[in-house]
């Protein structure tokens, strides 16, 4: 049975009923224009992230959306939806092979080799055509940033791509009690980094 929301607006009220995906594409493009979407909150991240990644190349395969946090942590996101993709545990070896793949990254080369590329390329979300860098892109989101807080935001970022302390979002339609008893066993055991189900 799918779930519902109530939604309240001008003492109005309906219920949205929850509906799958279409297909991954759909989902990818209905998250990177609205990235708020992803539960930053689910990995102690605040405020809305910055999608600077969408199927970018990287050594390993192409990630499907990458963001970044206010705070300077970096947000890998797996979409696996429909019968195409059911096998979970393919989904969570890509998301750890990207983030290998971004581990010990400088800020300038995650910069060059990734948010440039990204922003260079037609899947750039229209508030940031024209950035050509990271800081560009930056200066476009509505995170109205002192110097100090720029200074951490970049200082957090070196600090995670060199530790790879990064969180792992895979999303899917539905996730089983193993799926999800694996993603509380990594969390629990793990020295550096996140992973959550979002469905």
């Amino acid at each position: 049975m799918p779930r519902r929301v109530l939604v309240t607006r001008s003492e109005q009220s309906f219920d949205l009923i929850e509906a799958p995906a279409p297909s991954e594409h759909h989902l990818q493009e209905v998250v990177k224009t609205s990235p708020q979407l992803i539960p930053a909150d689910d990995l102690g991240l605040d405020g809305d992230l910055l999608v600077v990644g969408r199927e970018t190349s990287l050594a390993s395969g192409y990630i499907d959306l990458l963001c970044l946090a206010r705070s300077g942590d970096l947000v890998l996101v797996e979409f696996k939806t429909g019968p195409q993709n059911p096998d979970f545990r393919h989904a969570l070896a890509q998301a750890i092979d990207y983030g290998s793949d971004l581990w010990r990254l400088s800020v300038e080369d995650f910069d060059r080799g990734v948010v440039q590329r990204y922003l260079a390329g037609g899947r750039v979300d229209a508030a940031f055509r024209g950035a050509r860098t990271l800081s560009e892109a930056i200066e476009r989101t509505s995170w109205d940033l002192t110097s100090d807080d720029r200074t951490a935001l970049f200082e957090r970022l070196t600090e995670v791509l060199q530790t790879g302390d990064f969180a792992f979002v895979i999303a899917a339609q539905r996730f089983t009690d193993s799926m999800k008893n694996s993603l509380d066993y990594l969390n629990a055991t793990m020295r550096r980094g996140r992973f959550t189900s979002w469905r």
